[in-house]
């Protein structure tokens, strides 16, 4: 039975409920494209006033910078912040933009609404219907938005002062996620600096000590640069026992047992991801496999250059194991040593790219031999705990920013499914 008030549309694949007064539009009735084109002449960097960005995909997704072109360019399509552009050929087909001034690639489409459409409120539900365009792509080497599917595809349109507010109430939830990111890079950058001011310079009472450049009797040169005179030298294995982890293939199968860290759940930033776990069967684990907290797990292969040497702190209540791939750093019997600045003293030498320098390499590997040989510089134990501790509240900022943006997130989608298809009406009154 039909909601008082409401009716049933196709969109796509779907039959979706939308308020009685809302109007079906399929898109070719209210858009005109328009494909994007190479300009005669690219640049690599801006070459004057009269130069605008050439907008590719890799610069669009935010992985590469522009080129450049010339206004004059007769080849060119410019466009503006305020239209919506689409990636019309190869693997991120469906993908929407706005806010970009510049010449538009040829693998991309220029929208352009008819007047009673809201360009920003089109850019949301193109963005809600994404799965559909890429779902339905024709082509086999280089594959396209499927044009009629895509002509052909209603699109719910209440009234334009809605559109308007629904667009500015997603909008705002966008507006404060660009926000989040933008602090957690920021404090990213931040604690970048932290670790090099204090693996070099290390803490003497609340600060930090004189730099070498004011007493260059405080250092000793290593093969990190300046570090404090007074750190003492070890290898790894004089002050922790390592161990690689479970050589067995992993059994994806197992929904139960004990948990497994592999390396795809170490992230490159020194954080777990558990969106894909792995179980090993709770017989073949003695008590010596499982982790206990204040372990260390260090990558010591990997495929990827900038993932080898990547590591994590263990700090979990379940029971856990770890992948081969793993080598477990475990200081608990060293009461001298504190575990957590161990870690950072790692994640410090990562972040210097030393495990990809320190030797020419076919396989990017440190193995268990190497690592126990790798020469780690170690303050007093209070220092340690200071350091640790100024960086471990970095740490919690950031985690504390991306929660928040994920909730964010989650509020987005949530209200991309409800608002745009009138389940939640909006009125002048509403906040998000």
């Amino acid at each position: 039975m039909v909601k008082e008030g409401y009716k049933e549309v196709r969109v796509g694949p779907k039959t979706k409920l939308i308020p009685e007064e809302w109007k079906v539009k399929k898109l070719k009735k209210v858009i005109k494209k328009r494909k994007g084109k190479r300009p005669n002449k690219l640049f690599d960097s801006k070459n004057g006033e009269n130069s605008i960005p050439y907008l590719s995909v890799n610069y669009l997704r935010g992985n590469d910078f522009p080129e450049w072109c010339s206004k004059n360019d007769d080849n060119k399509v410019e466009v503006k912040e305020n239209e919506i552009l689409m990636i019309w050929d190869g693997s991120y087909s469906g993908n929407v933009f706005m806010g970009f001034n510049g010449a538009l690639s040829s693998t991309m489409a220029r929208l352009k609404c008819e007047d009673d459409i809201n360009n920003q409120y089109l850019f949301y539900q193109l963005r809600n219907n994404f799965k559909i365009f890429q779902s339905t792509t024709i082509g086999t080497s280089v594959p396209h938005v499927a044009g009629k599917i895509f002509e052909n595809l209603n699109i719910p349109t209440p009234p334009k002062r809605e559109q308007k507010k629904i667009a500015s109430i997603l909008s705002s939830v966008d507006k404060s996620i660009e926000k989040t990111d933008e602090v957690i890079e920021e404090t990213k950058e931040l604690k970048k600096g932290l670790m090099q001011e204090l693996f070099t310079r290390g803490v003497s009472g609340n600060d930090l000590r004189l730099s070498p450049h004011e007493n260059n009797d405080l250092y000793k040169n290593s093969y990190l640069g300046f570090v404090p005179e007074d750190w003492i030298d070890y290898q790894i294995s004089d002050i922790a026992e390592t161990d690689y982890g479970l050589n067995s293939a992993i059994d994806k199968t197992l929904s139960k047992g004990i948990k497994m860290i592999s390396v795809g759940n170490v992230n490159k930033d020194g954080t777990l991801d558990f969106d894909d776990v792995n179980y090993a069967i709770e017989d073949k684990i003695s008590s010596e496999d499982i982790l206990l907290k204040g372990d260390i797990l260090f990558n010591w292969r990997n495929g990827s250059k900038e993932h080898l040497g990547k590591t994590i702190y263990f700090d979990l209540n379940d029971e856990f194991t770890h992948v081969g791939l793993l080598i477990r750093i475990r200081t608990n019997k060293n009461e001298n040593i504190y575990s957590k600045f161990l870690y950072y003293f790692m994640r410090y030498i990562h972040f210097k790219q030393f495990f990809t320098r320190a030797k020419k390499q076919v396989n990017n590997t440190f193995n268990k031999t190497e690592l126990n040989n790798l020469q780690v510089f170690i303050p007093p134990l209070e220092e340690q705990k200071k350091i640790a501790s100024i960086l471990s509240s970095v740490d919690a900022k950031i985690q504390k920013e991306e929660e928040y943006k994920e909730k964010l997130e989650k509020l987005k989608k949530g209200l991309m499914q409800k608002i745009l298809t009138g389940e939640i009406r909006v009125n002048k009154d509403m906040e998000v």
